[in-house]
Protein backbone atom coordinates (compact mmCIF):
# COMPACT_ATOMS: atom_id res chain seq x y z
CA UNK A 1 0.00 0.00 0.00
CA UNK A 2 2.81 2.45 0.86
CA UNK A 3 4.66 1.65 -2.37
CA UNK A 4 1.47 2.14 -4.39
CA UNK A 5 0.78 5.48 -2.71
CA UNK A 6 4.35 6.61 -3.41
CA UNK A 7 4.07 5.58 -7.05
CA UNK A 8 0.74 7.38 -7.46
CA UNK A 9 2.14 10.49 -5.79
CA UNK A 10 5.22 10.55 -8.02
CA UNK A 11 3.11 10.12 -11.18
CA UNK A 12 0.75 12.86 -10.12
CA UNK A 13 3.64 15.20 -9.29
CA UNK A 14 5.19 14.53 -12.71
CA UNK A 15 1.88 15.31 -14.44
CA UNK A 16 1.52 18.53 -12.46
CA UNK A 17 5.05 19.56 -13.35
CA UNK A 18 4.20 19.08 -17.01
CA UNK A 19 0.82 20.84 -16.90
CA UNK A 20 1.22 23.57 -14.32
CA UNK A 21 4.64 23.68 -12.67
CA UNK A 22 3.90 26.79 -10.63
CA UNK A 23 1.15 24.93 -8.76
CA UNK A 24 3.70 22.76 -6.98
CA UNK A 25 5.35 25.85 -5.54
CA UNK A 26 2.30 26.23 -3.29
CA UNK A 27 2.92 22.96 -1.48
CA UNK A 28 6.09 21.24 -2.66
CA UNK A 29 4.28 17.91 -2.29
CA UNK A 30 1.45 16.94 -4.57
CA UNK A 31 0.00 14.40 -2.14
CA UNK A 32 -1.03 16.83 0.61
CA UNK A 33 -4.77 16.30 1.10
CA UNK A 34 -5.58 20.00 1.29
CA UNK A 35 -3.75 20.45 -2.02
CA UNK A 36 -5.61 17.54 -3.63
CA UNK A 37 -8.89 19.05 -2.41
CA UNK A 38 -7.89 22.37 -3.99
CA UNK A 39 -6.93 20.73 -7.30
CA UNK A 40 -10.24 18.89 -7.51
CA UNK A 41 -12.47 21.82 -6.55
CA UNK A 42 -12.71 22.76 -10.24
CA UNK A 43 -12.95 20.49 -13.29
CA UNK A 44 -10.64 22.76 -15.30
CA UNK A 45 -7.15 23.59 -14.02
CA UNK A 46 -7.34 27.06 -15.57
CA UNK A 47 -10.23 27.91 -13.24
CA UNK A 48 -8.12 27.35 -10.12
CA UNK A 49 -6.55 30.76 -10.65
CA UNK A 50 -9.94 32.39 -10.11
CA UNK A 51 -11.17 30.57 -6.99
CA UNK A 52 -12.14 33.23 -4.46
CA UNK A 53 -10.81 33.46 -0.91
CA UNK A 54 -14.19 32.65 0.64
CA UNK A 55 -14.45 29.52 -1.50
CA UNK A 56 -10.89 28.48 -0.63
CA UNK A 57 -11.71 28.68 3.06
CA UNK A 58 -14.63 26.29 2.54
CA UNK A 59 -12.39 23.59 1.03
CA UNK A 60 -11.50 20.86 3.50
CA UNK A 61 -8.00 21.30 4.90
CA UNK A 62 -7.50 24.84 3.62
CA UNK A 63 -7.24 27.46 6.31
CA UNK A 64 -6.02 31.02 6.30
CA UNK A 65 -2.37 30.01 5.82
CA UNK A 66 -2.89 27.83 2.74
CA UNK A 67 -5.53 30.20 1.33
CA UNK A 68 -2.90 32.95 1.50
CA UNK A 69 -0.33 30.80 -0.30
CA UNK A 70 -2.87 29.97 -2.99
CA UNK A 71 -3.79 33.66 -3.33
CA UNK A 72 -0.12 34.55 -3.87
CA UNK A 73 0.09 31.84 -6.53
CA UNK A 74 -3.10 33.13 -8.19
CA UNK A 75 -1.63 36.63 -8.46
CA UNK A 76 1.46 35.38 -10.26
CA UNK A 77 0.02 32.61 -12.43
CA UNK A 78 -0.58 32.68 -16.14
CA UNK A 79 -2.88 30.65 -18.33
CA UNK A 80 -2.08 26.96 -18.55
CA UNK A 81 -1.10 25.19 -21.70
CA UNK A 82 -2.02 21.59 -22.36
CA UNK A 83 -4.70 19.40 -20.85
CA UNK A 84 -7.32 20.90 -18.63
CA UNK A 85 -8.83 17.58 -17.50
CA UNK A 86 -6.24 16.79 -14.83
CA UNK A 87 -8.61 17.10 -11.84
CA UNK A 88 -10.99 14.47 -13.25
CA UNK A 89 -8.05 12.06 -13.46
CA UNK A 90 -7.14 12.97 -9.88
CA UNK A 91 -10.24 11.59 -8.15
CA UNK A 92 -9.10 7.95 -8.12
CA UNK A 93 -5.60 9.01 -7.08
CA UNK A 94 -6.92 11.12 -4.22
CA UNK A 95 -8.78 8.05 -3.01
CA UNK A 96 -5.53 6.08 -3.02
CA UNK A 97 -3.73 8.82 -1.09
CA UNK A 98 -6.59 9.10 1.42
CA UNK A 99 -8.32 5.72 1.75
CA UNK A 100 -10.80 7.13 4.29
CA UNK A 101 -12.54 9.13 1.54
Amino acid sequence: MVEERTEVSLRMQAELLALAPSLLIITGRADNLWFLNFLTCRADLRKLAAVRQATLLQIEGIGVKFAGEIARWQESTGVYDGSTSFPSRLAPRRKQCDPDR
